[in-house]
């Protein structure tokens, strides 16, 4: 949890780093996009694909239903922009809903990448999409991060696609990316915006440096150790002593928070959704609605949180195993 200071200006400059590549050790195994399955019939291109109506054919689902039971008013096809110099966008429907058919020569090219997260490639296929497993043909994409070695991919976008990632994005979901672009900021601009973060060491490069902070008493030294690239409050754990640290293992250790704040005694994590549509210039937006999670115990001492495991780690999906 950040301290009260900054909480704004920290959250708008860590989107200035998106673009670092400096640090290139990030494994998003859960990126599919070099691995294409449609036939080839005439290699071409930057993706060994072809943009013949023969690849076409072979590589479109067709799908228009899946199941939903359709009740309420026809809703339009697409939906009018705010900005009198921007196209109107393709209206997304939830489940249950029905909407206007696109004409076919709008239709034929709405094509969404079958890679990804299923329930958004549901949502395509609602309002109007077809699946492609050919990467050079979709004009959307839900999925997981390109490797540092596929990050050439972005160059090859036309401007017609639509792709979920920024490349660098990584530098924000992985810990250790972060606490490297964050030395980097406090270099550029100073300390004063920056100091949200509780000491952090990247091992085992930093090791020593972990070694000598902790010092010659180990007694109340709590620490917490994180999986750089996990999410959900997976891997989390919190020990007092360094021989628990795993040997030759890529982890980020933090000094552990024994003092957080708190609403009426109980942990919480508060956060706040931007929507992000250039990092140049940089534009942010952010949604006037935001989420503020509650842990579902009060927060006590700090041997207690250690005998009782897991209260001590703020995260809806951990602290619904309590």
């Amino acid at each position: 949890m950040a301290g009260k200071k900054g909480w704004t200006t920290s959250a708008v400059l860590i989107f200035m780093i998106f673009c670092d590549h400096s640090y290139n050790t990030v494994n998003c195994s859960d990126s599919t996009h070099a691995d294409v399955h449609c036939p080839k019939r005439t290699p071409k291109g930057p993706y060994g694909l072809s943009d013949s109506s023969q690849t076409f054919i072979d590589c479109v689902t067709l799908s228009s239903t899946n199941g939903d039971k359709v009740s309420g008013p026809l809703l339009p096809a697409l939906t009018p922009s705010l900005f009198s110099n921007v196209p109107p966008y393709i209206n997304f429907i939830m489940p249950g809903q029905q909407k206007e058919p696109f004409p076919e020569n709008i239709g034929r090219r709405l094509l969404w990448y079958d890679g990804g997260s299923p329930l958004v490639s549901a949502t395509a296929i609602r309002s109007g999409y077809s699946l492609t497993k050919n990467f050079s043909l979709a004009v959307g994409y839900y999925v997981g991060c390109l490797q540092p070695s596929e990050t050439y991919k972005f160059q090859n976008l036309r401007p017609s696609q639509k792709y979920n990632h920024f490349p660098g994005s990584w530098s924000i979901g992985c810990k250790d990316r972060l606490e490297l672009a964050v030395r980097k900021m406090k270099k550029a601009h100073g300390r004063k915006n920056f100091d949200f973060l509780p000491s952090t060491f990247l091992l085992p490069e930093e090791t020593n440096l972990l070694k000598k902070a902790w010092g010659s008493k180990q007694k109340g030294n709590l620490w917490i150790l994180k999986p750089p690239c996990f999410h959900g409050g997976r891997g989390i754990e919190v020990i007092r002593r360094q021989e628990e640290i795993p040997a030759y293992t890529r982890i980020v250790v933090q000094r552990y928070i024994s003092n957080p704040y708190l609403i009426d005694g109980y942990k919480f994590d508060m956060r706040i959704y931007a929507y992000v549509p250039s990092i140049n210039p940089l534009r942010v937006y952010l949604y006037p609605d935001g989420v503020v999670k509650f842990a579902t115990k009060k927060y006590v001492t700090v041997v207690v949180v250690l005998v009782k495991n897991r209260l001590y780690v703020m995260h809806c999906d951990v602290d619904l195993l309590n």
